[in-house]
């Protein structure tokens, strides 16, 4: 892993850190199985790798001991250099200093807990799904094909980033499994600092522009992006928005002209809107054991954007994230495997599902 410095998580550490507690609550026990796929972790965790991820957050909270000794410690000498007046003239660049020693310190803990976090957490995780799933901490981006499905905010293909790409293959369709951060790049107009307001005429037969136009790259969203290329080829181009969150832009609209439909399931149709130019293949795919699976992963992911897109023979599913998955919490938060397992596991539960569901449906093309 490439060091970076994110100034922000540092900061933040430093400043939680100081009040968090190193008393570790890790557990799995709390880990409640509802299917067979959790039931079977479950058992995989406890005989193969708890010790390892114990280890991992006995790495944490060393970490974590270190940044709150280090901060308090250097707390206590700009105390008592300022008390003593040691430096009266140049207290706030020895400050400043002091703060930017600690947040570099803090911010190499935290990349050194992050990589050994992967190392052993994120790489034996998918060894329980067999030899045919692979993950990768990079990998090539799927921008271009997730545009396809109009599932996804709008985005610039060429200034979002992608990472931890899992690919794998399910009775012989394949799926691909990635984390995203979404730009957008808008023109704004800005004001030019060579016009001057006060000599309008003359900047104007100059052919200097009062305003200049320059490019904005904004954030959008950051999430995770399912796409599974099914034996199965779609009649319709079909679209699931989670209820409560943003609607189909009308500033790209889908050329197929998809309608808002109703489908059979007036539970689906509570947690979705449906949007589709062929509403009868769509009450044909949303079989009651997909959508029950479907719904359950929805509420896991319950306070984010969610949606899905049926298009040609591929079905992509978005799940908006506030932080990434396949990263752990920063040193002043408790490393939560269960809730953060649990959500890697209905991802790639629906991933089986889908997979079963579409294949029992197909009909030959």
């Amino acid at each position: 892993m490439k060091f970076k410095f994110d100034i922000a998580e540092a900061v933040k550490t430093v400043f939680f850190g100081i009040f968090a507690s190193t008393k570790s609550k890790f557990s799995i026990d709390d880990f409640i199985a509802k299917d067979h796929h959790e039931i079977g972790f479950r058992d995989y965790f406890n005989n193969s790798f708890k010790n390892q991820i114990l280890q991992v957050e006995k790495l944490r909270v060393f970490n974590l001991k270190i940044v709150k000794i280090a901060s308090i410690t250097m707390i206590l000498l700009l105390g008592i250099v300022f008390y003593q007046q040691k430096i009266k003239h140049n207290f706030v660049g020895f400050a400043l200093i002091i703060f930017c020693a600690i947040i570099f310190l803090a911010n190499h803990l935290n990349q050194n807990f992050v990589k050994i976090y992967q190392q052993i957490f994120t790489q034996n995780f998918f060894k329980f799904f067999g030899e045919n799933i692979i993950y990768k901490k990079d990998g090539t981006n799927l921008f271009k094909r997730y545009q396809d499905f109009f599932a996804l905010p709008n985005f610039n293909s060429t200034n979002s980033k992608s990472s931890n790409l899992v690919s794998g293959k399910i009775k012989n369709n394949f799926f691909n499994l990635q984390e995203v951060e979404l730009f957008d790049k808008n023109i704004i107009q800005k004001k030019n600092p060579k016009f001057k307001e006060s000599d309008k005429a003359q900047m104007h037969k100059k052919g200097i522009a009062e305003f200049v136009e320059i490019e904005k790259i904004t954030k959008i969203a950051s999430g995770l992006v399912i796409i599974i290329d099914l034996q199965k080829k779609f009649t319709s181009h079909t679209v699931f928005k989670k209820t409560g969150f943003r609607a189909l832009n009308d500033n790209n609209p889908d050329p197929q002209n998809l309608e808002k439909v109703l489908t059979n399931n007036h539970d689906f149709d509570k947690k979705f809107k449906t949007y589709s130019n062929y509403a009868i293949e769509v009450n044909n795919d949303l079989t009651a054991s997909f959508v029950e699976k479907f719904i359950e992963v929805a509420d896991l992911f319950n306070n984010n954007f969610m949606s899905a897109s049926f298009c040609e023979n591929g079905f992509l599913i978005y799940f908006e994230t506030s932080r990434r998955l396949f990263e752990p919490s920063q040193l002043y938060q408790q490393l939560n495997l269960v809730l953060e397992s649990k959500k890697i596991i209905s991802a790639l539960s629906i991933i089986f599902e889908s997979v079963n569901t579409f294949e029992n449906n197909s009909s030959p093309s």
